[in-house]
């Protein structure tokens, strides 16, 4: 505990008040913060590959990761939240999206399934069947299905980045009618 205490002094110590790290040849930190978005339970995780520099130690991390543990001192979590909490409340709604997916079991065969799609989503914009998935595109939504061979039925619905909260509760509400009369 105590070591995590001096890290996060340490942290302090180099941060300046705008969140920007003091100039210091040999000691500083480096986080690309447009990498990383903050998830509901506050941990941050990757949007992308990126590599944090903590003094002399380089951490590379994957797509959607959540980097744990520490360096040099300091806690990756709270290094990243010194670093990019601003950013992140400052977020504009252009960054922001809105997804909702679904899944059912259901018996049928995949050809089924696709002319299930068809019948549901076919009368819908821009509406394509490609292999075992299908997908219509309007008003800048997206609706995908997927059909597998395990009798799984995935359903996702991506609204676009200027979204309203009302044009995506009647998206999310097509989506639900469309899953419950599957």
């Amino acid at each position: 505990m105590v070591w995590r205490s001096l890290g996060l002094l340490m942290l302090a110590l180099w941060l300046t008040s705008d969140g920007s790290v003091a100039q210091s040849p040999s000691q500083e930190i480096r986080i690309d913060c447009s990498a990383f978005r903050r998830q509901n339970d506050g941990r941050w995780v990757t949007l992308q590959k990126t590599t944090i520099q903590i003094f002399s130690n380089q951490i590379t991390f994957g797509d959607n990761q959540v980097p744990e543990g520490s360096s040099n001192g300091v806690d990756l979590q709270t290094g990243i939240s010194q670093r990019c909490a601003n950013r992140s409340s400052e977020q504009k709604q252009s960054d922001i999206r809105y997804a909702v997916s679904h899944y059912l079991v259901k018996n049928q065969t995949t050809q089924e399934c696709l002319t299930r799609a068809r019948e549901k989503i076919g009368s819908l914009p821009n509406f394509s069947i490609f292999g075992e998935s299908a997908a219509a595109y309007w008003d800048g939504y997206t609706l995908a299905v997927r059909c597998t061979p395990r009798n799984i039925v995935f359903f996702a619905l991506v609204a676009p980045a200027d979204s309203s909260a009302g044009k995506n509760e009647n998206a999310t509400a097509r989506l639900k009618e469309i899953v419950s009369g599957w």
